[in-house]
């Protein structure tokens, strides 16, 4: 997002000859520069803060959120950019399916919320008078209308999909490696006759140390 930012500026500076005031105020690059900031903020409060699911859970919906709230800011004056916007918020929802271990009904709804605020821009604030020419403005309002929602659509649905396999593929592999009570985390050790596992303990929720006996190692034991 960011590299998408610099190649704008860049682009519009150095080959367009554009001012380089006028274009780091413009709502293009403040509606580009504000959505990269919150996906920035984001990795920072998530990797490195200790937080509760509570919490988190509200750090994803709030931030995705408002980054698309800003990426619609760049539509807000030119209609052009729907298309790059539209793009973007694509991206954005399917790599946080991919990333965010989220039930298909949360990414299906917060992929919808980062999409309306576009959605909301192009019905209320676009007249367009040259987007496809030889045409009446009805329609072109209508064109652009209709293939902004559909666009939301196929994202939201392309998002949630992602989401439902993903999620469900994570739940085999928790339900794989639980062991009774127990939760396998991350093995810490082994030799001849097993392996150590740390482990926790699913309703006392604190830490536990579980040993796996090798069948061949039981075997050779007497009694």
């Amino acid at each position: 997002s960011f590299g998408f930012y610099l190649f704008l500026l860049a682009s519009l500076v150095l080959l367009g000859g554009a001012s380089f005031g006028t274009v780091v105020r413009g709502p293009v690059a403040l509606g580009h520069l504000c959505a990269s900031l919150t996906m920035a903020l984001l990795w920072l409060l998530a990797g490195r803060a200790r937080l509760s699911l509570l919490s988190l859970g509200a750090l994803d919906a709030v931030s995705f959120i408002v980054a698309g709230g800003f990426l619609s800011l760049m539509t807000i004056e030119d209609e052009g950019q729907i298309l790059q916007v539209l793009l973007a918020l694509t991206v954005t929802v399917m790599v946080r399916a991919i990333l965010m271990p989220s039930r298909p009904g949360r990414t299906m709804l917060l992929s919808a919320l980062v999409f309306a605020p576009t959605v909301v821009v192009c019905i209320a604030g676009h007249h367009p008078t040259a987007f496809l020419p030889g045409f009446s403005p009805g329609y072109q309002k209508l064109h652009m209308t209709l293939n902004t929602v559909l666009w939301s659509v196929l994202g939201t649905t392309l998002a949630t999909i992602v989401s439902r396999v993903l999620y469900g593929l994570r739940q085999q592999v928790a339900e794989a490696s639980e062991l009774g009570q127990y939760l396998l985390e991350e093995k810490i050790g082994g030799g001849g006759m097993g392996e150590v596992w740390r482990a926790r303990h699913r309703l006392l929720i604190r830490p536990a140390a579980i040993k796996l006996i090798r069948p061949g190692a039981l075997g050779a034991m007497s009694g």
